[in-house]
């Protein structure tokens, strides 16, 4: 016997009193379950059957299992057949478009004590969705259906293998694209399944809402006392209510299958109001699948009461319903899905990835950018009053206020007082009130410079006319620079230290240090060693230094052992990055311990530091009794960085004396230092000498040499022409780098949608362009850097265009991606209408984080 039937036949003879008979007890036999513990138990059952008792607490673990399957996701690794489910959701809201407008030109007619003010035009609207997720071993299929008051949308994702197919179809959007990626199913997955969840958490942009009233309680500010009082702590603009109008709904929402919007309904957004501990049931009946349990949700707040659970004939739960007591057009229903395939239609055309390369010269973040827009190396200058403004933290609001927004260091006010008659900086812009043409040059003045009252200044300043410009306030800048005669310049530079102790740098006394030599100039005659005199400094000293950066003073402290069986001079100090030492660097501290070099000489008053090819002096002064001390360099305001002449570099190199230095002649000197190159800068320097070996022989003859070093020195003396441009994607997939090629070409078109681009000038395949020194960046016209080096193109990765050593016939103005495979471009994907607006793209590069801007 069926056990609908069963339980149906319970139910009616349940009522045979009404029969009129004495003896229908001994005619009818009542099947049922006894269990009194059972949701289907039968009070006054005859016949015994233990397959009609439906267990509460099966029920409930099988309602919990297919929750956490919505909210979690399949278990991928043991999966072993199709799963799923659908979700479908119906809300009632109140449509308040044009209810403004109309309270606007009707303010007679607003009456506060009806509903939305009285307003004609609210109406009640029904929204409608429906989601559906079939999962298999191989592949993934999501289905929605979005109907929004006159609105409405349908999108299909298909995950298989490595392809993936998208359909859309809106008011506005009608294709379907296919796409093939780099990466795994499990990859594309695991895109799919994070959707929406950066933000979780994160309190800006939520709202606390009354799904009773569909309003906003924006006197609740944060997640726990807005679930403390009953309401959903929910995306600001994740519902009808997005714009936050407190009373009642405003209908501007875009519910296509947009990238900008997000705001499809998750699982979870329902599944938190069913709570197994507080849900009671009520009662079952049988329907056409099998039976209904109904019951109560008793959950403080939530937007339904009513809790419907569906069953098959032997109690398989198949899905759950919530229902709003107080209004039928409210409720959420989930099902589970045992069938469904996951294939991607292979008779579509295939498609590049949905890829845009943005240039970020024209975003204003190109190599000049970031110099130009440091406000804080920027001051507010009054020139009224010839002060700094320090109120003012940018040029906007400093130069409304009618001040000048200037570098901090390019005045006299550049210390924050009234000037110093300390040493001069190599250049700097002065500003006057007044500046008159005098013969040929000017000569400019400042008001108080007339210290008489009498109308003519006692003080004037000459420059020639290219130094000198008129400023819009009526000012006068000029600029004030200090010819270099070639002669060197050499001075004493001295650095205070103490004996190392636990307490530190405090213990500097400097009452018996004598600092005039510091500042002094260097007496150039040969330093002689007193044979008689040895070493007196400490053997582990903590040194300080100190200088002004704006108006405050910064102090870096570092320390240097000495060992003196070994002679070896080591120092400590602290470096923000690894890239920065040249030792040993411990990553918890963030401090560096290298090696300076080897005393080699010393006596009371200096010693001598030799390091690789170089020798330096270095002189002190140590007082025993305060362990107080100053080493004393030379320093020398000689800009000549050191190098070599390229002639004696030649002679160096090469060591088989055949008039060609070759790139392993070069290595083989240069690992024979402590600093031995590395293989990529081997590959690096190979290629660079590829370039200038004219007769192809192997190696760099010395005109060859020669002009190698120089275009070096070029390339160090000034930065090159470089464009560079963003990859930003529409999904989270990777392309292959053997397949895709950037291309430059000349386009002409308002949008992507109306490009008109001509053959390209340029292409190379990616992988063939891969950076993997910086070096390539000048000995290449195209590089591309793989910033996540995940090798493969994703968001984030950058394409450098030398134009320097560019060498095209056209021109371009538009970088390209194009796929081999599908033939073609990723600007062509339909995707890319998905692909947020300027504002979209710029808050993107900004969570991409500097890391991915300045990356090396």
């Amino acid at each position: 016997m069926q056990k609908t039937f069963a339980l149906c036949m319970t139910a009616l003879l349940l009522l045979a009193g009404c029969i009129g008979t004495d003896d229908v007890d001994d005619a009818v036999s009542i099947v049922g379950c006894d269990d009194e513990t059972s949701l289907t138990y039968v009070e006054n059952v005859t016949e015994v059957d233990a397959e009609l008792c439906a267990s509460e607490d099966a029920i409930v673990d099988a309602i919990v299992d297919f929750i956490n399957l919505m909210d979690e996701g399949p278990d991928m690794e043991n999966l072993d057949s199709t799963i799923g489910y659908s979700m479908e959701v119906s809300e009632n809201y109140v449509n308040l478009d044009g209810c403004d407008e109309w309270e606007y030109w009707n303010p007679e007619m607003v009456d506060e004590s009806q509903p939305y003010n009285g307003c004609p035009e609210a109406t009640q609207e029904t929204w409608h969705y429906l989601e559906t997720v079939v999962v298999t071993p191989d592949g993934y299929k999501v289905t929605t259906e979005d109907n929004y008051g006159d609105e409405s949308s349908i999108s299909e994702w298909i995950i298989s293998g490595n392809e993936i197919q998208f359909y859309l179809s809106n008011e506005t959007e009608d294709f379907t694209v296919r796409m093939k990626h780099a990466g795994t199913f499990e990859d594309a997955m695991n895109m799919m399944m994070s959707e929406g969840d950066g933000d979780e958490g994160m309190d800006e942009g939520m709202v606390c809402h009354d799904m009773s009233t569909y309003t906003n309680d924006y006197s609740i500010d944060n997640q726990e006392d807005c679930e403390d009082a009953g309401y959903m702590w929910v995306e600001a603009d994740s519902g009808p209510d997005s714009q936050g109008d407190e009373d009642g709904m405003d209908m501007d929402m875009d519910m296509d299958m947009d990238m900008e919007d997000g705001d499809d309904p998750l699982s979870e957004d329902y599944t938190e109001f069913y709570n197994p501990l507080t849900a009671t049931f009520t009662g079952f009946a049988p329907d056409e699948t099998g039976f209904t349990f109904s019951g109560l949700l008793n959950f403080e707040g939530a937007p339904f009461s009513i809790l419907e659970i569906h069953t098959t004939s032997d109690f398989t739960v198949m899905g759950f319903t919530m229902l709003d007591s107080e209004n039928e057009d409210n409720w959420v229903e989930f099902m589970l899905i045992n069938s469904g395939d996951t294939i991607v239609d292979d008779t579509l055309q295939l498609s590049a990835l949905p890829y845009i390369l943005l240039d970020m010269s024209e975003m204003g973040m190109d190599d000049d950018s970031d110099d130009e827009s440091m406000d804080e190396e920027m001051v507010c200058y009054d020139m009224s009053s010839h002060s700094i403004l320090y109120e003012y933290d940018n040029a906007m609001d400093c130069e409304d206020a009618g001040y000048m927004w200037v570098e901090a260091d390019s005045g006299p006010d550049s210390e924050g007082d009234e000037g110093s008659e300390g040493d001069e900086p190599a250049e700097e812009f002065h500003y006057y009130d007044n500046c008159d043409d005098e013969n040929g040059s000017y000569e400019c003045w400042m008001d108080e410079w007339d210290y008489d009252n009498d109308g003519d200044y006692e003080e004037s300043h000459g420059y020639d006319y290219s130094d000198c410009s008129l400023e819009s306030n009526g000012s006068w800048m000029c600029f004030a620079g200090y010819e270099d005669d070639g002669e060197e310049y050499s001075s004493y530079y001295c650095v205070p230290f103490v004996n190392y102790t636990t307490e530190g740098f405090a213990i500097f006394d400097s009452t018996n240090l004598d600092h005039s030599i510091c500042g002094e100039p260097v007496d150039e005659s040969m330093y002689e060693f007193d044979l008689n005199e040895t070493w007196t400094m400490p053997t582990h000293l903590v040194w300080e230094e100190c200088w002004t950066e704006g108006n405050e003073t910064v102090c870096e402290q570092g320390e240097i052992t000495y060992n003196v069986n070994s002679t070896e001079l080591w120092e400590t100090t602290h470096e923000n990055n690894y890239m920065d030492c040249d030792g040993d660097y411990d990553n918890n501290t963030s401090m560096c311990t290298e090696w300076i070099g080897n005393v080699t000489e010393a006596d009371g008053d200096a010693f001598l530091i030799s390091h690789s090819d170089s020798e330096n002096l270095v002189m002190y002064q140590y007082n025993e009794s305060t362990q107080s001390g100053l080493v004393i360099f030379a320093y020398s305001d000689d800009n000549d960085d050191g190098d070599m002449d390229p002639e004696m570099m030649f002679e160096m190199l090469d060591t088989n004396d055949d008039g060609e230095v070759t790139a392993s002649e070069w290595a083989d000197f240069t690992n024979g230092t402590d600093e031995p190159m590395s293989e990529s800068d081997f590959d690096s320097l190979s290629m660079m000498m590829d370039m200038y070996d004219d007769d192809e022989s192997g190696g760099l003859n010395y005109s060859e040499f020669e002009m190698m070093m120089a275009n070096m020195d070029e390339v160090d003396d000034s930065e090159p022409d470089m464009a560079m441009f963003m990859a930003i994607g529409v999904l989270e997939l990777e392309g292959d780098l053997d397949d895709y090629t950037v291309e430059l070409t000349q386009c002409d078109g308002e949008s992507l949608t109306d490009l008109d681009c001509s053959d390209a000038v340029y292409s190379a395949t990616l992988s063939d362009i891969v950076a993997t020194n910086e070096m390539m960046l000048f000995t290449m016209p195209v590089v591309f850097m793989d910033s996540d080096e995940s090798g493969t193109l994703t968001s984030g990765d950058f394409v450098m265009v030398n134009k320097d050593m560019l060498d095209v016939d056209g021109e371009w103005n538009f970088a390209r991606l194009h796929s081999q495979e599908a033939d073609a471009y990723s600007d062509e994907n339909p995707m890319m209408s998905l692909l947020p607006g300027f504002t979209g793209i710029i808050a993107t590069i900004g969570l991409l984080g500097a890391a991915l801007i300045r990356r090396e």
